[in-house]
């Protein structure tokens, strides 16, 4: 499956387990994607209901759409396996008024065996080299007996040290 079609499906998916949840509210759009430099952007408009006092997008929303931007990338390089957040960190570099869109640009650091590496940046549509947010985070691929060998194969087959 294409990137970009394994996306439309997990939020398909997302959708369906979880009616009206979080992923389906925050409306996550796919804007690109470049599997040869696993990347990934996306964007998310900025509603009434996520900003905050000073109608500026609320800081754990934009945590929020981090994760689920980062996640699912994560989740491609992990072939569709769950894995879970175990460490986030946002960092806010400039305020995002309410009533616009927000983009992130994901991309994977490292894939190891059990853990995958990503990093991102956020910007404003129509300003791509202003960055109003950075943010990293590790997930933990899930693994069960049965794909455990593929990962082994799947190390083979690239040659990459995946430890």
């Amino acid at each position: 499956m294409k990137m970009d079609q394994y996306f439309a499906s997990l939020a398909r998916k997302f959708s369906d387990l979880n009616p009206g949840g979080i992923c389906d509210m925050l409306e996550q759009r796919v804007e690109s994607c470049d599997e040869a430099g696993k990347t990934f952007v996306c964007s998310y408009p900025v509603r009434k209901w996520m900003v905050n006092a000073n109608s500026f997008l609320h800081g754990g929303i934009t945590a929020a759409m981090f994760d689920q931007a980062m996640g699912v990338l994560s989740m491609y390089c992990a072939k569709g396996r769950e894995t879970p957040t175990i460490d986030i960190r946002v960092s806010f570099c400039r305020p995002v008024p309410g009533n616009t869109r927000l983009f992130i640009r994901s991309r994977i650091l490292g894939v190891g065996n059990t853990l995958i590496q990503t990093a991102a940046d956020a910007y404003l549509e129509g300003e791509p080299d202003v960055i109003v947010a950075s943010g990293c985070a590790a997930y933990h691929i899930i693994h069960n007996k049965a794909n455990r060998q593929e990962a082994r194969n799947a190390i083979q087959e690239t040659g990459e040290d995946r430890s």
